[in-house]
């Protein structure tokens, strides 16, 4: 996704990519076996300690693909805007077009077709943050730092509230559009007034540690040896966006790629990689593709033994993110033709 007139600095892109590949991780684990109930997980407990450990590494995926827009800011134009969602519609086309091909028309016809380019809930959310942009940027600048952090504890207070309370379950799971500002405005005080560069790389190791471990541990033995209740907590709050320990965790994973130090070299392939990272949600969440790429998942799962369906799962990932990047390549070129047709028309 385009949006920032910065340069594009390879370390930040490679968590880009690596927010995008956790995304694709998330929706090939829970999101294709379903939630583990208790019974499950002492029937499995080996492939289910490691699905547990998976799913929340991939859980701070979208936050941190929003705290990167926050931590540039973003810079909004309508000639941006209208290259994201021609960036969203042209790769609607061509995702459910090829499966029109290849399956025919699905269950529901014309609506489910229809549903298909419109049933991004990311996509919305995220344009929405970025028409809002700029009244974000003015308050951040404007607002104080004492402002900005009274500001910033109502909120996520607010958000840890809502965990229990359910005043409303987009907000709640943290897929909503006011979520996302929240997530911006944080990622902006950090960077303009926190002396984030002064944490030690150790203690923010040992800290991203803890929040991924400590909650995936008691998920685990809370379905082994705790009473119900604890395990129904954790089923509860952990897996949400807005949980503070994952917010905590995709901060602390934003600040050390910071200071992440690459060889020039790397810097044009991970760049094109994360180039594309906009396109491989847009495919592998096209509501047509979705049932495909679970199967896909599910079909190497069973055929491999243990350890090996990991893998086998891990290199099906990859293949899709490369797949959708190559795809990607198309789009460009046809927004550059587009771009220079319209120059064209506007001089006669």
């Amino acid at each position: 996704m385009t949006i920032q007139k910065k340069p594009r600095l390879a370390n930040m892109e490679l968590l880009r990519f690596m927010a995008m590949f956790m995304i694709l991780t998330l929706h090939a684990d829970y999101f294709c076996f379903g939630w583990p109930q208790r019974r499950d997980i002492l029937t499995l407990p080996e492939v289910w300690g490691v699905r547990i450990l998976v799913e929340h590494w991939a859980i701070i995926g979208v936050n941190v693909f929003v705290l990167i827009s926050g931590w540039f800011g973003i810079r909004t134009s309508l000639k941006e805007a209208v290259k994201l969602l021609f960036q969203v519609f042209f790769i609607a086309l061509l995702s459910s077009g090829t499966v029109l091909l290849l399956k025919g028309m699905p269950t529901g016809g014309l609506i489910a077709i229809a549903k298909s380019f419109i049933s991004y809930w990311f996509v919305w959310s995220y344009l929405l943050l970025y028409l809002f942009a700029p009244a974000l940027n003015a308050f951040v600048e404007t607002a104080g730092k004492q402002q900005l952090k009274g500001f910033l504890i109502a909120f996520f207070t607010f958000a840890t509230l809502d965990l229990a309370a359910h005043f409303s379950d987009d907000f709640r799971w943290g897929y909503s559009a006011i979520f996302f500002m929240g997530l911006y405005v944080l990622a902006r005080y950090i960077r303009l007034h926190v002396d984030y560069k002064a944490l030690r790389t150790r203690t923010l190791l040992i800290v991203y540690a803890a929040c991924l471990l400590l909650p995936a541990f008691f998920t685990f033995a809370s379905a082994s040896w705790l009473p119900l209740i604890f395990y129904q907590i954790a089923k509860t709050f952990f897996l949400t966006y807005s949980f503070p320990i994952n917010v905590l965790e995709a901060i602390v994973l934003l600040i050390l790629f910071d200071r992440l130090q690459l060889r020039s070299s790397l810097s044009r392939p991970i760049n094109w990689l994360a180039a594309g990272a906009f396109t491989v949600y847009l495919v592998h969440q096209n509501t047509l593709v979705r049932p495909l790429y679970a199967q896909w998942v599910k079909d190497i799962d069973t055929s491999l033994p243990f350890g090996l369906n990991f893998l086998g799962v891990a290199l099906m990932l990859c293949a899709v993110y490369l797949a959708c990047t190559l795809l990607d390549q198309l789009r460009v070129a046809v927004w550059q033709s587009g771009e220079k047709l319209w120059g064209k028309y506007r001089k006669k």
